[in-house]
């Protein structure tokens, strides 16, 4: 199997009977919780781009994408930049919008200055986001 990654990842290959069996024991109850709440965190997080109509997609999975690379968005003070690995077509797959919808939505994030262009990856305003799209933001942290 090949793996693609956009970050420094370790894979372990566990037969699904195994881990059946490891899983039955209580003192590994915090290895389930902890795969269960990463994967919770991003189906919940993903099943907000079908909740948002056309226009706002992009920006929930651009915060979508900032949130699952930097959990605590606190840190930081209006700027974070993304890794050049996250090209617009990885963005746009993502998203699941058609080509010709993401490159229009791009194109107006682009002009509303939520996204800009560095020589070390695409940098997004999460001032401006917050201040254009409010409700892309949560209020609570999950």
């Amino acid at each position: 199997m090949t793996f693609e990654t956009l970050a420094p990842t370790s894979v372990y290959s566990i037969k699904q009977k195994d881990l059946q069996y490891l899983l039955h024991f209580p003192e590994n109850s915090p290895f389930l919780y902890y795969i269960m709440k990463r994967f919770g965190v991003h189906y919940y997080l993903k099943s907000h781009l079908s909740m948002r109509v056309k226009e706002n997609v992009l920006i929930q999975a651009i915060f979508n994408i900032c949130f699952l690379r930097h959990p605590d968005l606190k840190e930081f003070d209006r700027l974070l930049t993304l890794p050049k690995e996250y090209t617009a077509s990885r963005i746009k797959e993502y998203s699941t919008l058609s080509q010709a919808g993401f490159y229009k939505h791009l194109k107006h994030a682009y002009e509303q200055k939520l996204l800009l262009k560095s020589e070390v990856g695409l940098q997004v305003d999460l001032e401006r986001m917050e201040e254009l799209y409010p409700s892309t933001i949560p209020k609570k942290a999950f």
